[in-house]
């Protein structure tokens, strides 16, 4: 058995994934393919945010609009989410600004 601490947040994020590689096996065998497993470790939160985590458990995350939750309050959810991203932060500022030299 191996036991692999993960560190809870509330904050949404992507799927973690690693690998966990066997060698040198004691009182067993390890096949020939089997030494090497990939591990996913999906994240429990909802996305953009668990803001709305109630309403998306009940009615599904395509049925908030029709069932009370107004658009614009999910953008700005969104929008927190990519504020709060390092990396992603500064490229929202540069598109939003790169946007408006249209206008």
């Amino acid at each position: 058995t191996i036991n692999v601490p993960i560190i809870d947040s509330d904050t949404w994020n992507t799927t973690l994934e690693f690998k966990v590689r066997l060698h040198t096996p004691l009182g067993c065998e390890l096949g020939r393919y089997l030494y090497l497993s990939r591990v996913k470790v999906i994240d429990n939160d909802c996305f953009p945010t668990n803001r709305f985590a109630k309403e998306i458990k009940q009615f599904g995350a395509g049925n908030l609009l029709a069932n009370g939750v107004q658009g614009i309050d999910l953008l700005l959810e969104y929008c927190k989410l990519n504020f709060s991203l390092p990396g992603i932060e500064w490229r929202t500022w540069a598109t939003l600004a790169v946007d408006q030299l249209q206008n």
